[in-house]
């Protein structure tokens, strides 16, 4: 388990057992994760809400579904919400991976993904245990993450409570094992200039 604090400030935390330190190829995966997920919250905290959106014009329908998965151009997701929709979950402050780059066992059209909780300031801030309101799964290029962020999906928006001890006992061996970032994290990341979400 590690934490990480994003160049645009989220935390990061990821619920997976730790690496021998020094794995080269570990390393490498987890700065790819790591500049997808800048990405990702850049994207999902840029969100404006549904008012702002009405007035600059920007279409609330799209595509929907994990079908949709991977697809380039910015729609919203299956339940027809867009981050900011989920006040609990925007802005994200912090991102708690459950599983990296994986092919779904539910879902066998649907491309590989992160899967992500995404908590807002009451969330991640509230009396134990922590809690999420939106589970999203995020989407490499070419199903990459090397490739950079493409798009995500927003799962559902339920509350989810870390109210398992093993996981609240992840959450704390993560915060307690915080790492920097990696020394090309800011040089390898795309302009971030978009200001609306790739979500699908």
């Amino acid at each position: 388990m590690s934490s990480y604090i994003l160049e645009c400030g989220v935390l990061v935390i990821f619920l997976y057992d730790e690496v021998p330190e020094g794995d080269p190829w570990m390393a490498r995966c987890v700065g790819e994760h790591l500049r997808v997920l800048e990405v990702f919250a850049d994207r999902w905290n840029k969100d404006k809400s549904s008012s702002e959106r009405q007035q600059r014009g920007t279409s609330t329908r799209g595509n929907r579904g994990a079908g949709n998965a991977g697809r380039s151009g910015t729609s919203i997701s299956r339940r027809n919400q867009f981050p900011s929709s989920v006040p609990l979950a925007h802005p994200a402050v912090t991102l708690v991976v459950s599983s990296l780059h994986h092919r779904s066992n539910h879902n066998a059209t649907e491309p590989k993904h992160i899967s992500v909780y995404v908590c807002g300031t009451n969330g991640w801030n509230s009396a134990t245990p922590r809690r999420s309101n939106a589970c999203v799964h995020i989407y490499s290029r070419e199903e990459d993450p090397a490739q950079g962020f493409q798009s995500f999906w927003m799962k559902n928006t339920n509350s989810n409570g870390f109210k398992s001890p093993v996981v609240q006992a992840k959450i704390q061996r993560a915060l307690a094992n915080r790492h920097d970032l990696p020394a090309d994290h800011h040089d390898l990341l795309p302009p971030l200039t978009a200001d609306v979400p790739n979500a699908l």
